[in-house]
């Protein structure tokens, strides 16, 4: 049976993407709530798989250390391309938190419109492989949608809202979260 644990924590992680929501289509400002819903977010994901619940491979077994090593290279990736998407919004001028002043389209922009979340869901599924956590594999998917759905409210409510035409023509050239593997003719 599932550890009361773990639904505490998947009704957390839910109910701080719908306060997410709530203040990405109703509120005018997002500012520091935006930073604890990211914070409650990174919490609860780090949280899950270190929770009690049956393992993928026993330890010392060399599906162990492989799960590991493979965990580690994905956990360290996902990390990178958050950061990579962090600096290049500051070095734009502007903050991931708050409603965006500019429309950043270059670094990891130019490739990907959502790349923190990319990172996001690679860390997750690292660090489950890290912690070799059989039941945050079952919930690898939702956590998936969950970062989709965040990341096309913004795009619907704020960045077309905020940048028009300009955001539309991002939006061709430039993948959600897989690149295009043609660049179109400008």
């Amino acid at each position: 049976m599932l550890n009361h644990l773990i639904w505490i924590l998947i009704l957390i992680y839910i109910l701080n993407r719908v306060v997410g929501w709530w203040i990405l289509v109703y509120s005018k400002k997002i500012g520091w709530i935006g930073s604890i819903v990211v914070i409650i977010t990174a919490v609860v994901i780090i949280c899950l798989p270190i929770v009690p619940q049956p393992r993928l491979y026993s330890l010392g077994s060399s599906g162990f250390i492989a799960g590991v090593s493979i965990g580690i290279f994905l956990f360290t990736n996902g990390l990178i391309f958050m950061i990579r998407g962090d600096k290049e919004f500051h070095k734009s001028g502007t903050k991931p938190d708050n409603i965006p002043t500019k429309l950043v389209t270059t670094g990891i922009y130019s490739v990907v419109r959502h790349p923190q979340y990319i990172g996001l869901n690679i860390c997750f599924i690292g660090w489950s492989l890290v912690w070799n956590a059989i039941y945050c594999f079952y919930l690898i998917p939702m956590i998936i949608f969950l970062n989709w759905l965040q990341a096309f409210l913004e795009e619907k409510y704020m960045l077309k809202k905020y940048f028009g035409d300009k955001y539309a023509q991002y939006k061709k050239e430039v993948g959600m979260f897989i690149p295009h593997l043609r660049k179109s003719n400008k």
